[in-house]
């Protein structure tokens, strides 16, 4: 899972600081997974019409406080859940994003708090019946094709009839007749 460079770079202005953490988790089910957090602070709207808003730039303990805040969130988040209820926060819920933002803005106001990137480190052993209830669910046994070459022929032979290039009518037939 990973930022697009386009959306990446439309996030980034001026006179705002980013704020980038990453964090090393260990889900439920042995995937070990890097998980790169960003975010903005949020400007301040202008007293006046005709004034132009200021600056949103965090002091760096207030940098720092929000960035161990993002990693005790991200670690609070996903180190209970296995892969696939994990995915689903990424993806459908977006929770991690809006808790960080919820709890971060007592230090500092945030706005467009992601995950820019996930990134798998370690996958666990396969195990074939947790691969099969991730895929197909627990219908039953799956069958696999003999391993011994052990095939059976259902098929039927089609004879082909020579290929006739001009000029080449007497070699056709007469590998027609050997054949």
């Amino acid at each position: 899972m990973d930022f697009s460079r386009h959306r990446h770079c439309a996030l980034i202005r001026k006179r705002q600081t980013l704020i980038e953490a990453h964090v090393d988790v260990k889900t439920s089910d042995d995937y070990a997974l890097r998980i790169f957090v960003m975010a903005f602070t949020k400007k301040d709207k202008p007293l006046r019409q005709d004034k132009p808003m200021g600056t949103a730039y965090a002091k760096s303990s207030q940098v720092h406080q929000i960035r161990k805040e993002m990693v005790n969130i991200v670690r609070e988040e996903s180190t209970g859940c296995d892969i696939k209820e994990l995915v689903n926060k990424f993806i459908h819920h977006d929770s991690i994003a809006k808790e960080i933002e919820k709890t971060c803005s007592k230090i500092y106001r945030l706005h467009e708090v992601h995950l820019r990137k996930v990134k798998i480190l370690r996958t666990p052993k396969i195990d074939i019946t947790k691969l099969m209830d991730l895929h197909g669910g627990p219908e039953g046994p799956v069958e696999v094709a003999p391993a011994s070459g052990e095939w059976e022929d259902v098929g039927e032979s089609v004879e082909r009839p020579a290929q006739v290039i001009p000029g080449m009518e007497e070699e056709a037939q007469t590998t027609a007749a050997t054949n």
